[in-house]
């Protein structure tokens, strides 16, 4: 549990996450009702407070989760409520376990690590020593003295309204420092105020992200459409969608592949329609007239569509490398 929760709640920093409460991607539904059955519980809504109940909400939460853009704020969730419940439990190792990843990111967020030392007067001598404090640390050297030179400087900086960011960052060292003591009660009360100012600061970026989405002027390019197979389509669409295969099928090469090398070879005796553009590099092209035989509903049969596409996709399977790349040995066509 505490390894997939790290593992969950490290990845959230990267992108800009989704609100808390706001479940974009359909796989993570069930994620997001364990999440509130377990804050349920956690927090006494309705129902009687029992932290063993929503640690099993949040566990199971955190199996159905799946990473992505849209999913990746739930894991924060999870994190801090696994970790409330555990101090709720007198559990501090696991509390201060699921903690440290979300303090982890407001340490990162505000104070900049890696070598980025800003701020002015006395905070950039406080941010050089805390840079050379997380190192030795990391590195498991940490100096006798280390702690209380880390609090001074935690003590210093929280006086000094423009320097709250590194008394913030010091707090987060202290953290670590006693979690590596095995003081684990002291770094989960260390870590639980700097996870929930995190879990606040995703939840607001959230919301503000699908505030703007909904003020966003909706145009027939931004609009979530649910997509009508070819197939179904009837009438003129259907004719032009119909001449579009067959155009597609007569400058297929006998082998099976579609390139845009074949297509100018191929269209000497039967010129291209004006005006075209050479748009797509070779290993795509063929993927793309696939997908448009699939999507109009065609089966690799005897028809004259059917047999184009079950060439076209044997030609892709059969030229494909070990890593994707089709044809094999190809250039990447990135940035074609």
């Amino acid at each position: 549990m505490r390894n997939g929760i790290n593992a969950l709640a490290a990845a959230m920093f990267v992108f800009p996450l989704a609100a808390a409460g706001f479940c974009q991607a359909p796989d993570a539904e069930k994620t997001l009702k364990e999440i509130l059955e377990g804050e349920k519980y956690l927090y006494g809504q309705a129902v009687k407070k029992n932290a063993n109940t929503a640690l099993k909400h949040f566990n199971a939460a955190l199996k159905t989760l799946e990473l992505g853009v849209l999913t990746e704020h739930l894991a924060g969730r999870i994190a801090l409520g696994s970790g409330k419940a555990y101090v709720e439990l007198k559990k501090h190792k696991e509390a201060a376990d699921s903690l440290r990843p979300l303090a982890s990111g407001l340490s990162e967020r505000l104070f900049r690590w890696k070598g980025q030392v800003w701020g002015r007067g006395p905070a950039m001598e406080w941010s050089k020593a805390l840079q050379k404090a997380r190192e030795e640390i990391e590195a498991g050297k940490a100096a006798a003295g280390l702690e209380a030179e880390i609090r001074k400087i935690a003590e210093s900086a929280a006086a000094d309204q423009s320097s709250q960011h590194v008394a913030k960052a010091a707090a987060f060292l202290l953290g670590l420092l006693a979690e590596s003591a095995g003081k684990h009660k002291e770094a989960a009360d260390i870590f639980l105020p700097i996870a929930e100012e995190q879990s606040k600061f995703l939840d607001d970026q959230g919301k503000q992200r699908i505030d703007l989405d909904n003020k966003r002027i909706k145009t027939p390019a931004n609009v979530e459409k649910t997509e009508v197979p070819p197939g179904e389509l009837k009438g003129d669409y259907l004719a032009s969608v119909n001449k579009g295969l067959d155009w597609l099928a007569k400058f297929q090469k006998e082998d099976g592949e579609w390139s845009e090398t074949a297509l100018e070879e191929m269209s000497k005796a039967d010129p291209l329609p004006p005006g075209r553009v050479k748009a797509y590099a070779n290993p795509i092209t063929g993927a793309l007239a696939c997908m448009a035989f699939l999507r109009a509903g065609v089966k690799t049969d005897d028809s004259i569509r059917g047999k184009a596409l079950a060439k076209g996709l044997a030609w892709a399977k059969d030229h494909q490398a070990g890593d994707g790349t089709v044809p094999a040995g190809a250039e990447s066509w990135a940035s074609v």
